[in-house]
């Protein structure tokens, strides 16, 4: 017999088994027993919530031959809807079935009175896939059925469905299951299966889920086909490509403890494993969030994420205000994800971010802000306008494309972490000017600029630049802002030095004109 997927298996049959969803459960449950049925429903939510099993037991409901604790699971009728064998109720797919055609023969098929039960019932998933003609198609159908024939609908994307479909309904909202039912569940199961699983890779799984029983239960299938029992949170980590609890704390203290080296080290051990940054980042501000809610309230019934004990030993680490500009961080780099494809390399840079704002104590008065920004400025390679002007006017399009091209095919992997971080950062980002002795690149921030133009990092760069270049060349780097800037005192002082010259053109060609006339030593010039 063919192996049966855990969320299959252990589905819900009737209503007392629906985990997670009360409001929709007692409400459907009175309307069953009162008698008190609508003509079409929406199931809205999540996948994996629970739509389309809480619309089967809804059909077995009303079609139990049972005169009580409706559906039994035990009459004929139960069991062939259990098997989707049941010819009064119709499951259809409109993810594929989606057309005018389709729905035209299904509205055909209505008027047809059941052929064993007292209704026929069509479930329609994902309705929201529909063409606006096959909804069009559906509505008089739909407002007006035949008194034996009930619609339910549904969909993960509610907005995606026609006004006109959901008025005709009556809603439900499927809401996400809570972390704590789902580990559960989970604990039940492996019970029943005589599986040997921690309590850790049990959470693990749950968080996985993200409030999807469907989701978790396939992981936790996923798991036991790598390893059938003894199920550890590594091996949870090492199936979905996630890192555990204490390799996100192992990352905090590394920018605890500024080593940049072996934080870089650790992201890249992370990510040669698979494991997604856009996940790791989220999970790392859910970690700092509890902690500082912790530290607040200090319940640890408050906590999503983490126990009592691990957001103790954050909050020894860093205090509440710190850990806050850290989720600032760490969500400022989130949204930038989506506008790159080196992830990697802005996650680096919000550590490296995140050591700096736990090097610096915050202050609260400005002029002590100022004092810490001045004294941060002297420690950075910086020129003054007249000197970027000197340097564009030294630059070339010809060596700025030849160094782009060398640069574009540096062999960053050969470099140790630290370089390489530095060298993505100038390679993802765009070279302003560059002539025989100076190369300035333009990047997205201050933050990046800063990286760059600081003593010892520039001076890392420029030594590896120095060896693929042409020339040795003093390396800067402004941001785009800045850059525009430049360029815009550059027009202006080009301008301006032709309008000099152009007096001075002026002033020789009158004097030559009067040596003509008079000869050199004909004439004084007398002034006003």
């Amino acid at each position: 017999m063919a192996y049966k997927a855990l969320y299959r298996k252990y589905r819900p049959n009737n209503f007392s088994e629906v985990i997670g969803q009360k409001h929709v459960v007692e409400t459907l449950k009175n309307a069953v027993n009162n008698d008190k049925l609508a003509h079409a429903y929406l199931f809205c939510g999540p996948r994996g919530t629970g739509k389309t099993t809480v619309a089967k037991i809804l059909a077995k409901s009303i079609n139990c031959q049972s005169e009580e604790n409706r559906p039994c699971g035990h009459c004929e009728n139960c069991i062939e809807i259990q098997k989707s064998s049941y010819p009064d109720v119709v499951e259809m797919d409109a993810a594929s079935n989606n057309g005018v055609d389709e729905v035209r023969e299904l509205i055909e098929k209505v008027k047809y009175a059941p052929i064993h039960g007292k209704y026929k019932v069509y479930i329609i998933d994902e309705v929201h896939m529909m063409t606006t003609s096959a909804f069009n198609a559906l509505l008089k159908t739909l407002e007006e059925p035949p008194q034996y024939c009930i619609f339910i609908l549904a969909t993960t994307e509610p907005h995606k469905v026609l006004p006109t479909i959901i008025s005709r309904c009556q809603r439900f909202d499927f809401r996400k299951l809570s972390n704590e039912d789902i580990e559960e569940n989970i604990k039940n199961i492996c019970s029943k299966e005589n599986i040997s699983i921690e309590e850790d890779a049990i959470k693990m799984i749950a968080s996985l889920g993200d409030g999807g029983m469907r989701d978790a239960l396939s992981i936790l299938d996923q798991c036991i086909a790598y390893k059938e029992t003894n199920i550890t949170v590594q091996d949870v980590s090492l199936v979905y490509g996630v890192a555990t609890t204490e390799e996100k704390i192992k990352l905090l203290e590394l920018v605890k403890n500024r080593d940049s080296e072996k934080m870089i080290q650790k992201v890249r051990e992370l990510t040669g494993r698979g494991i997604d940054v856009s996940r790791l980042t989220n999970d790392i501000i859910e970690i700092l969030k509890d902690s500082v809610v912790f530290d607040y309230c200090l319940q640890q019934t408050a906590l999503s994420v983490i126990d009592g004990k691990t957001a103790k030993q954050i909050l020894k680490m860093f205090d509440s205000e710190k850990l806050l500009r850290f989720i600032d961080c760490l969500i400022d780099t989130q949204i930038k994800y989506n506008q790159t494809t080196s992830s990697i390399t802005y996650f680096e840079v919000c550590l490296l971010k995140m050591m700096e704002i736990n090097n610096s104590e915050v202050k609260k008065e400005v002029e002590q802000k100022k004092e810490t920004q001045e004294k941060k400025v002297q420690e950075l390679v910086d020129y003054s306008d007249e000197q970027y002007y000197q340097i564009l006017m030294n630059s070339d399009k010809h060596t700025k494309e030849i160094d782009n091209k060398i640069i574009s095919n540096l062999p960053i992997n050969s470099f140790n972490p630290k370089e390489k971080m530095l060298l993505e950062i100038i390679k993802n980002n765009m070279i302003m000017a560059s002539g025989e002795k100076n190369i300035i690149f333009a990047v997205n921030d201050r933050n990046t600029a800063n990286i760059i133009n600081e003593k010892a990092n520039n001076e890392i760069v420029r030594n590896i630049l120095k060896k693929y270049l042409q020339n040795d060349k003093e390396v800067n780097a402004v941001t785009f802002e800045q850059r525009d800037y430049l360029i815009t005192y550059f027009k202006s002082k080009q301008n301006q030095q032709k309008r000099e010259q152009k007096e001075e053109t002026k002033e020789e060609t009158t004097q030559q004109k009067l040596e003509k006339l008079f000869g050199k030593n004909g004439f004084d010039i007398v002034g006003d």
